[in-house]
This record gives structure tokens, C-alpha cells and sequence, in this order.
């Protein structure tokens, strides 16, 4: 299908053969474009790291760990380097590019290709902008390694470790915003891992580890529940803690 379009675009209605100006003012164009587009894309992602982490600072660990604007950056990068070194081929040459045609034909590839893949990109970092996708990210660390670790021997928190915290953290400010259902959506996040935790995990000392390092947090929010004067809120949390205690 590749060849078939490549043919009928390009060689059919002879859009490569071009003169050496053509070809050069062409991949400046791709060039110029491309480099515009990457120090947007950067710039938009960056205000969009800034904007989730307004509610906990450890959210740009997520931007970190996905790959999606590496990626990115990764393609432009190339696609770059590629269009200037075939630029300084043609300029160093004097004569027709006939025998340069496949190598124009693949930078228009790996530019459309580019330009694409910004679709994709920008539908992804939009997810990451919702307290849902967010959460559900974060409660994939909370396991049952993350969470021994994240208490010391004296039972004091790591904080810097401890995967129940960045929920926490989203809980604390969504009360602020009077976000409710992002509230619920991390209670019920912090339920259903422990849950499974305390399932998994038949040693009596790290059940008992876990679930004070647990109810630690829940209490925590309890607090900020009862600050914020939101009963139902603080009837759910103790809920929960009934249920982990069972």
C-alpha cells in the first residue's frame, strides 16, 4: 500500500523531480516547522506537568515515567538531524537529485509521521489532566513492596517513597475545590489496593504493619474532612476504617 501511494504521489505525477532550490526549500521548510512544533510541544507539556502537579508534587513522577513525550522528542529529533543532513547533501550537490528522490521521499515520510503523532500525544497528556487518570496511575505503585518500604523500623513514614501519599495529597486539594467525586475516587483507590494487600499477604507482622501505615493516611484525611465541615465525606472515610480493621 506504501509503495502503491508512493508511486501514484510522487513518481506518477512527478512531484521529486525537482530542481536543487526546490528540494532545499523544501526540507528548510520541514525543518524550520518541525523545530517550530517541538519547542511548543514542550513548552504546552511543561505548563501542563505545572497544572497537575498544583495538587501534589510528586504527579511529575508520572510525566516522568511515561513515555509518550520522549518519545515525541525522540521522532522530532531524528526527523530534524535527518532533513539538515540530507539539506547539506543537496547543497553539495550540483546536479539534478534524481539519485537523491528515495531519500527526499523518506523525509517526507518521517515528517508526516511527526505531525501525526502529535494526535495521539496531545489526546494522552489531556487524559493526564483528569484527577481520574491520575489516580488510577498512582495506584498502580501501591503495592505491597512499596508500602512495607515506605515505613522505617521506628514505624515513622518515608515520605518520599510512600506510594499512598500522592493520593493523599490529590484527596487533600480536591477538598478545597469541593471535588467530591475525586475524593471518593482515592478513598476507594486506597480501599480496594489494601484489600488486596492484606489478601495477598498471610504474615501477621506485615498485615499489622500495613494496616497502621494505612489507617495513618486515612486518619489524616479524616481530619481534613471534618475541617472542611463535610459529614458524609467523614462517615465514608470511617467506613473504610471499620473495614480494615475487620
Amino acid at each position: 500500500m506504501v509503495t502503491l501511494v508512493s508511486y501514484l504521489f510522487f513518481y506518477h505525477f512527478k512531484l521529486l523531480y525537482t530542481d536543487v532550490d526546490s528540494a532545499r526549500y523544501i526540507l528548510s521548510s520541514l525543518i524550520e516547522s518541525e523545530a517550530t512544533i517541538l519547542a511548543i510541544v514542550v513548552t504546552l507539556s511543561l505548563v501542563a506537568v505545572q497544572l497537575a502537579a498544583s495538587s501534589s508534587s510528586r504527579v511529575i513522577d508520572i510525566f516522568k515515567r511515561t513515555p509518550d513525550l520522549w518519545v515525541l522528542i525522540v521522532v522530532y529529533i531524528f526527523a530534524i538531524a535527518y532533513c539538515v543532513t540530507l539539506l547539506k547533501l543537496i547543497v553539495d550537490t550540483q546536479s539534478r537529485i534524481s539519485d537523491l528522490e528515495n531519500y527526499i521521499l523518506f523525509a517526507y515520510y518521517i515528517s508526516m509521521f511527526a505531525f501525526i503523532a502529535l494526535i495521539p500525544y496531545m489526546w494522552n497528556i489531556l487524559d493526564l489532566m483528569k484527577p481520574s487518570v491520575v489516580m488510577g496511575k498512582l495506584t498502580e505503585r501501591v503495592t505491597l513492596e512499596n508500602v512495607l518500604a515506605a515505613a522505617s523500623a521506628d514505624e515513622k513514614l518515608i515520605e518520599k517513597d510512600d506510594p499512598i501519599q500522592p493520593i493523599i495529597d490529590i484527596m487533600n486539594a480536591s477538598l478545597m475545590k469541593y471535588d467530591y467525586g475525586t475524593f471518593r475516587e482515592g478513598l476507594k483507590a486506597i480501599w480496594n489496593s489494601t484489600a488486596s494487600m492484606l489478601d495477598k499477604n498471610h504474615d501477621k507482622n506485615e498485615k499489622e504493619k500495613i494496616v497502621k501505615h494505612i489507617l495513618y493516611h486515612l486518619e489524616t484525611v479524616k481530619r481534613s474532612a471534618v475541617e472542611s465541615n463535610e459529614g458524609m465525606l467523614v462517615d465514608e472515610v470511617m467506613a473504610d476504617i471499620k473495614k480494615i480493621y475487620n
